[in-house]
């Protein structure tokens, strides 16, 4: 029998070893995979100043992934740049009755509704689709055990700004491959999008590099890891 752990990121892991008894050599940190459809994705190039530049946030509606902070923060940078536009993409299921594209977007200041697009939810493979054209993936969650969508914009081409949430901070490394933020901070979330809207060689950077540390995340790889996990619990147990 395998007595071994998985855990999503090392944070966890670390708390199961130091607190509840788990044997650091049976505690294993395996990451979520990303669909093969996701992988490889031609790149598209940061469009040249004052081109367009489109943020996204994609997950739920909710406190937990910090809309407190980056609405605000949105708001203010709309306010600003008038070549900025922003789409919310995964806000929440449909509910009987709909007009929950509204509801967000009455969270924004007037003024820049009209460069705020809510799409409450989508059909898991469109999303690349629903990605091309943007260059910012907004990710300020205060609680994370992973983040897999994290990856999925990353691996569409978007520069990250995110939190030192656990699963983050075991994909993503700051100034390498995105920005890293601290929690609950509007305006450290305001300064990082001002950084990459105005500079276009940083945002590029960090948009090929995030894009390439997404590509070792297919479920192929992960799967064959975990594999050999159990093929040397295994062979311990034939020993024994």
């Amino acid at each position: 029998m395998c007595r071994c752990r998985f855990f999503l990121n090392h944070q966890d892991a670390d708390y199961a070893v130091n607190h509840l008894g788990v044997k650091p050599d049976r505690a294993y940190v395996f990451p979520n995979g990303i669909p093969d459809e996701f992988l490889n994705l031609p790149f598209e190039e940061t469009p040249p100043n004052p081109s367009i530049i489109r943020i996204a946030q994609i997950g739920s509606y909710v406190q937990r992934k910090g809309i407190d902070y980056s609405v605000p923060a949105l708001s203010r940078v709309l306010a600003k740049y008038e070549n900025v536009r922003v789409s919310l993409l995964g806000t929440e299921p449909p509910t009987v009755g709909g007009g929950e594209a509204l509801k967000v977007q009455a969270d924004f200041d007037p003024s820049v509704r009209d460069r705020v697009t809510v799409i409450p939810y989508f059909i898991h493979k469109t999303l690349p689709d629903l990605l091309k054209g943007h260059q910012i993936n907004l990710f300020p969650t205060l609680s994370e055990g992973f983040g897999k969508t994290l990856i999925e914009a990353m691996a569409c081409g978007l520069a990250t700004i995110t939190t030192p949430a656990p699963g983050p901070m075991d994909i993503v490394q700051d100034g390498q491959d995105a920005i890293i933020v601290p929690f609950r901070d509007t305006q450290a979330i305001e300064q990082a999008l001002e950084r990459l809207i105005t500079d276009r060689a940083y945002l590029d950077q960090l948009r090929r590099n995030a894009y390439a540390t997404a590509q070792k995340y297919s479920w192929q790889r992960i799967a064959q890891e975990r594999l050999t996990v159990y093929e040397k619990a295994l062979a311990k147990r034939g020993q024994r």
